[in-house]
């Protein structure tokens, strides 16, 4: 019994260092393929878009129509809401009969306004007519590029610090776990050991958590769109 004592912190301290270690591999960027992929108006080859989305290690839903018979305004704003329901997702919506382009990302993708814009133009100068295809492929790369400059020596250092930063949290919290959970049953058996009160009682009190004050909700997505 006794060494099973033992071992429960040296259990403790390696299940930190595993927590730790799986930390540290999920802040690498993985690479996404395509998410949705709905050509209603069959323009694109789905073989060469999917290999450009690889590039972006966000997931990329592509969609195109020839139906859509709102305004221009409200396209983008169906994009838009597509992407708000995917934070870590890029949405690119090609209207065929109008001619008009959306591309929305996520909250949490770190692309500004005239990275989007810059999408736009790829995709419009790659047409060449009605070579859709080509068009999607030079607006992923102008993404995957733009993406990349998130992704410089310094930002994946900053990301190192702040991954290693939070394993030293996470393993003081555990080391601290570890030591009371050595110390504070010994100290308990000579606390009663001399303070042995047999007609009292104690009402230990609580506390309550709302777990909705606790939530954060996202800025919501932004992007572009514009006419081809």
């Amino acid at each position: 019994m006794q060494k099973k004592k033992h071992r429960q912190p040296l259990l403790l301290v390696a299940g930190a260092v595993l927590v730790c270690l799986l930390f540290l591999l999920s802040v690498r960027p993985a690479f996404a393929t395509l998410g949705t992929f709905e050509d209603e108006a069959k323009v694109l080859d789905q073989t060469k878009v999917r290999d450009a989305a690889h590039q972006i290690e966000y997931t990329v839903s592509v969609y195109t129509t020839k139906t859509f018979d709102g305004s221009k305004a409200a396209f983008d704003a169906g994009t838009k809401k597509k992407a708000d329901r995917l934070s870590t997702g890029i949405v690119i919506n090609i209207d065929t009969k109008a001619r008009h382009l959306a591309i929305y990302g996520g909250s949490k993708v770190p692309l500004k306004k005239d990275q989007y814009d810059a999408a736009i133009s790829a995709f419009r100068n790659n047409m060449h007519g009605s070579d859709y295809t080509s068009a999607t492929v030079a607006a992923l790369n102008s993404l995957a590029q733009a993406l990349k400059g998130d992704t410089s020596f310094f930002s994946q250092l900053w990301a190192s610090v702040k991954g290693l930063a939070s394993c030293l949290g996470i393993g003081f919290l555990i080391l601290v776990v570890v030591v009371i959970n050595i110390i504070w049953p010994s100290r308990r058996r000579s606390w009663y050991g001399h303070h042995h009160y047999s007609s009292s009682s104690y009402d230990v009190g609580g506390s309550s958590f709302d777990s909705s004050s606790s939530s954060s909700s996202d800025s919501g997505s932004s992007g572009s769109s514009g006419d081809f």
